[in-house]
């Protein structure tokens, strides 16, 4: 066997790597034995080494502790040159750290009891007993040698008439004993823990195995029809061009409705200004002279919430025909609408809106760019105004070479209810202005905490279709 195999042997005993397959949790605890037995192994095989000339000071007429000692070093020497050159020995260093688990805590036992339980090995079985149970193995091997060490321990006491009749000796038994039901309890606590995420495991592994499983089928079937839409494709390259008719024959339709969309809003604004508005302001005017008229407190005072309810009525109708029409947009631009919404909403109701223009804003964009950012202010006003609770607003638009920005926002209320919930929780303007600044190729972030105000950014970016 030459130097290179030799390393080779020793690069895979060290490194165990990872599972392909997990199996029962007797090989779960095979597999952790494996991944630490090199460096316990290494530690057993030097750290008794030192205290042999303590041995030799502590009792320089009873050498009993040396040659188990020097025996757990010649054990780790073996054990490891088993792992080194058996692969069956290698995949079950569970097994062999079972051995060594039972050597150290025998040994330590009579070692301890032969010194007729001296406070010093008294310790130093109690940090034994401790490390031991960390060591993965099955809760009834460590249950069983654990209290065969304990029990080898009263023998050897009982052997070596060790007696437990000074305070210093009936302390050193009540510490064992107490040493003893931590072990076995701490013995119980992590084999629950192991089993509980071996459990975990098996389960997050299983469920893995199910996505892969359902990833390849998707995948499979997403490849065929990918190859169905790549014949189907290569036999309809002639049609380009009459695709590319209709969709412009699309888009002027599109455009179209859209004009009709917003003559048809300006139809329904007139009327309700002229019919209904007038109505109500004349029924207002009506009730208004009969309260001067009337003696009736009772009367009065209905004639007084009938006249409120007309004024809210009419105060609402004004803003859904402020909200509908667009003539002002149409004619004089962007900034010409957004300053008459601003003083609309302000006139009607009471909310001031602090504006910002960066430099650039009067240039024009596309119409329907212009149309949705007027529609959108309108909508996050008419929130501000309904649940944000201030009498104060802010708004900001910002174009430069690459974007326009705009941005609306409160000091009011505030909410904690994310995007993908806001349709679910009664937030559907706000879902919806979210998925129509998508389409349109914009970018939507909404900003909020309870108390502390909300923040509304629409990003759009330049190209050729939003240019004027």
């Amino acid at each position: 066997m030459n130097l290179q195999n030799l390393f080779i042997r020793w690069k895979v005993f060290l490194w165990s790597g990872a599972r392909e397959e997990l199996g029962s949790f007797e090989e779960e605890l095979h597999f952790q034995a494996r991944k630490f037995f090199f460096f316990i192994v290494t530690l057993t095989t030097f750290v008794w080494l030192p205290y042999i000339d303590i041995d030799k000071e502590l009792n320089p007429n009873a050498n009993f502790a040396i040659p188990f000692r020097y025996g757990m070093s010649l054990l780790s020497v073996i054990l490891l040159s088993c792992c080194a050159f058996s692969k069956f020995l290698r995949e079950r260093c569970e097994w062999l750290m079972r051995v060594m688990v039972v050597y150290v805590l025998l040994s330590v036992a009579i070692i301890t009891a032969a010194s007729e339980a001296h406070p010093n090995y008294i310790a130093g079985y109690f940090i034994c007993l401790l490390s031991m149970s960390f060591v993965p193995q099955p809760l009834w091997h460590q249950w069983f040698i654990t209290i065969l060490s304990v029990a080898l321990y009263f023998s050897g006491c009982f052997y070596f008439d060790v007696k437990f009749d000074s305070l210093e000796k009936q302390y050193g038994l009540q510490d064992t004993i107490s040493v003893l039901l931590v072990c076995l309890i701490f013995g119980y606590a992590l084999n629950k823990l192991r089993q509980s995420l071996y459990d975990q495991t098996i389960s997050l592994r299983n469920k893995t195995l199910q996505l892969e499983q359902h990833l390849k089928e998707r995948t499979s079937k997403l490849e065929s029809t990918y190859d169905e839409l790549k014949h189907s494709l290569e036999g309809e390259r002639k049609k380009e061009v009459e695709l590319e008719f209709y969709e412009e024959m699309m888009s002027k339709m599109s455009d179209r409705v859209h004009e009709d969309k917003e003559k048809e809003r300006l139809d329904i604004a007139d009327h309700i200004h002229g019919t209904v508005g007038q109505d109500l302001a004349l029924s207002k005017q009506k009730i208004d002279e009969l309260l001067k008229d009337t003696s009736s407190k009772n009367v009065a005072e209905g004639l007084n919430q009938l006249s409120e309810y007309i004024r809210t009525a009419i105060s609402d109708t004004r803003l859904v025909v402020r909200n509908m029409n667009l003539r002002v947009l149409k004619e004089y631009g962007l900034e010409s609408a957004l300053e008459e919404l601003f003083l609309s909403v302000e006139s009607v109701q009471g909310l001031v809106v602090t504006k910002f223009y960066g430099e650039g804003v009067f240039e024009r964009v596309s119409k329907e760019l212009e149309q949705y950012l007027f529609r959108a202010t309108q909508e996050l006003l008419n929130n501000i105004i309904k649940y944000a609770k201030v009498d104060r607003a802010y708004f900001s638009l910002r174009i430069d070479a690459e974007k326009i920005v705009c941005c609306v926002s409160d000091e009011g209320v505030g909410t904690t209810i994310l995007i993908p919930e806001l349709k679910k929780d009664g937030g559907f303007g706000l879902y919806r202005m979210k998925e129509r600044t998508l389409e349109l190729g914009g970018d939507f972030m909404m900003d909020s905490h309870l108390n502390k105000g909300l923040v509304v950014t629409l990003t759009f970016y330049f190209s050729d279709a939003m240019k004027a």
